[in-house]
């Protein structure tokens, strides 16, 4: 134990003598505190030995007590070398930040990577004159913006595990409002509204396709029009409302074209529940409910 056997030969103010002076008192506050209430004690501090060698202790004493149970004020105790072992937690934090520093840097050239796709796709689009084949790229377009959008809260992401959804909403809500500028779309999320990285992505790719779908067929023959997405957290659950002013539709289960299958399968795969209310001249609104507590997603195949 490198330290421990000279320490066995050190007088108790040749031990304090070596503690480095920047534990010093913090120190002697714990031992002095543990010693006032008679509690046993465990301090980890950095010392010095003869030849002036830094090394990490730990200090740990028992009080003993008396035939009535109550406190001696004797105190058995020893002090041991953790060196090693925190020399191998310094090398384990070293690497886990430089890890986290890759997979940062990852998700930002994955940003990047995909602004650099809308933006060629945005190009493409300027010269198709195809209504239909217009709009299926316009559907690409909100689909890797979405997915820009959550690579984007990843790298504000403390943990690299937890997202704020409403930073995420808001992304996909301003890439929606450059897209259509003559529809007012409003996003009152407010935030953080923490959920973890494997359920954001799908609720964002959700969102975003009832966007499409709201910009796409909610106002037909209109020039003007307002979209709102509202965000909350509430007695576990994370509740995501989607409104428009539209046109309305007759079917309140949602459409039957892609949009709506997708919409229905990120659902299913999420284990949220999913509510279209919608009348004709009216407008649509979409609710996606997400229970909070962590459950087993799903594998959802076709549509």
């Amino acid at each position: 134990m490198g330290f421990g056997r000279e320490a066995t030969a050190l007088t108790r103010a040749e031990i304090g003598a070596r503690i480095h002076p920047d534990d010093r008192a913090r120190v002697a506050a714990e031992h002095e505190a543990a010693v006032a209430r008679g509690r046993d004690y465990r301090i980890e501090y950095r010392m010095l030995t003869g030849n002036g060698e830094l090394r990490w202790v730990v200090s740990q004493g028992h009080m003993l007590k008396d035939a009535q149970g109550a406190s001696s004020g004797r105190i058995v105790g020893i002090i041991q070398d953790v060196t090693a072992a925190r020399r191998r937690e310094d090398e384990l934090r070293e690497l886990a930040a430089a890890r986290e520093l890759l997979i940062r840097e990852a998700d930002h050239r994955i940003k990047n990577s995909l602004q650099m796709v809308i933006s060629l796709l945005t190009l493409q689009l300027r010269g198709i004159t195809d209504a239909d084949a217009a709009a299926a790229l316009r559907g690409a377009i909100t689909r890797v913006g979405a997915i820009a959008a959550s690579h984007l809260a990843l790298q504000a992401s403390a943990d690299l595990q937890q997202v704020d959804m409403a930073a995420i909403l808001r992304e996909v809500c301003g890439h929606f409002a450059e897209l259509q500028p003559a529809i007012s779309i409003a996003c009152q999320a407010g935030g953080p509204l923490m959920l973890d990285a494997d359920r954001a992505i799908p609720l964002g790719l959700a969102v975003s396709e009832v966007l499409t779908n709201a910009l796409r067929h909610g106002f037909r023959d209109r020039e003007e029009g307002r979209v709102t997405v509202d965000a909350g957290i509430a007695a576990g659950t994370l509740t995501v409302r989607i409104g428009d002013n539209g046109v309305g539709m007759a079917a309140q289960g949602g459409g039957s074209g892609l949009g709506s299958k997708i919409i229905r399968s990120l659902t299913a795969q999420l284990a949220a529940s999913l509510q279209v209310e919608s009348g004709v001249g009216s407008g649509t609104t979409v609710t996606i409910r997400l229970p909070l507590a962590p459950e087993p997603a799903r594998r959802v195949v076709g549509g």
